[in-house]
């Protein structure tokens, strides 16, 4: 007798057409930066100026007697732009065999690497800086433990530098905050910011407590990303740590060549001619000329911290 074991073979696994989503981190580290892009033929840096601020003029003036001019100073800070890109190439029995819709799904693959690259330069260049404070107050990056978490004093902390630097609120008021996670998930049981949620929050369904968001406390509003930095195993124990990243208004700047913005490219089966004589492989690409720069190294903090388990 012939059964489903001694047939397994023929027996098949019913293919769901309906994709599964992909996971996606939420890209984010470009929304509060200066944004100016390099016209065709503009070369490949820009130069961001700033001037100086004037000391306060304390010494009255005497009378008739024309004061010595006051000096104007400037500093400027350049961003140069790079390509970056990438491509999958593929053959035209794939097209026509595939349950899948190939292109379709090569092609949200590729835009979604693009802007996780972008994300992930301009993360890059946030916490390449020198304002840096590790949680708990240790001394440096090796000293941070699973116990030195993100907290309400470590906001505090991160404001007062950033006001103590003369840092611009960016809207509403506030700064901002990268953050992870699992920073979030530290921040989100600190006593302090569950009795501002309690007795500041507005009551109901949309209070913090309740929707598990935290969007602003202390003076800041925070934004959440699986793509925030994580230094692996570069802790105390080599437990890995993490970092939040506060900034204010037009603390650094992102660009990109206007002749060479983002562009995908197909180049479907025999556009290769002779390299592809029988018209068989197709290509599907992405590519951009991205620039970014830190402009006010005061007003990125770096917060390094560890996280609950």
């Amino acid at each position: 007798m012939e059964t489903a074991t001694t047939l397994s073979g023929r027996i098949k696994s019913t293919y769901d057409l309906r994709l599964l989503d992909r996971a996606l981190p939420n890209l984010i580290f470009g929304q509060f930066a200066q944004e100016r892009n390099i016209p065709e033929g503009g070369g490949r840096s820009i130069e961001f100026t700033k001037y100086g601020s004037l000391t306060a003029a304390t010494t009255a003036l005497t009378e008739g007697v024309v004061p010595t001019e006051t000096s104007l100073s400037t500093s400027t800070v350049n961003a140069t732009v790079s390509q970056y890109g990438a491509y999958v190439k593929g053959t035209d029995a794939l097209i026509v065999w595939a349950i899948d819709p190939i292109l379709s799904e090569v092609s949200g693959l590729l835009g979604e690497q693009a802007g996780l690259t972008v994300d992930t330069l301009i993360r890059n260049t946030l916490i390449a800086g020198t304002t840096v404070q590790y949680a708990g107050s240790v001394g440096s990056r090796g000293g941070v433990s699973a116990a030195n978490v993100l907290s309400a004093t470590e906001v505090r902390k991160a404001l007062r530098t950033l006001q103590k630097a003369n840092a611009r609120p960016i809207t509403g008021g506030d700064f901002a905050m990268f953050i992870s996670p699992d920073a979030h998930y530290d921040l989100s049981s600190d006593s302090t910011y569950v009795n501002a949620s309690m007795h500041a929050s507005p009551r109901g369904d949309e209070n913090t407590l309740w929707t598990g968001q935290v969007s602003r406390f202390l003076g800041f509003t925070f934004v959440m990303s699986t793509n925030a930095p994580i230094f692996t195993a570069a802790g105390a124990g080599s437990v890995d740590v993490h970092a939040a990243i506060a900034v204010g208004a037009d603390a650094y700047g992102v660009t990109e060549l206007e002749a060479d913005v983002l562009e995908t490219y197909y180049e479907p089966p025999g556009s290769a001619g002779a390299l592809d004589p029988l018209h068989q492989i197709w290509s599907y690409g992405w590519k951009i000329q991205h620039g970014d720069v830190r402009l006010q190294e005061g007003w990125i903090v770096r917060i390094e911290h560890g996280v609950t388990a």
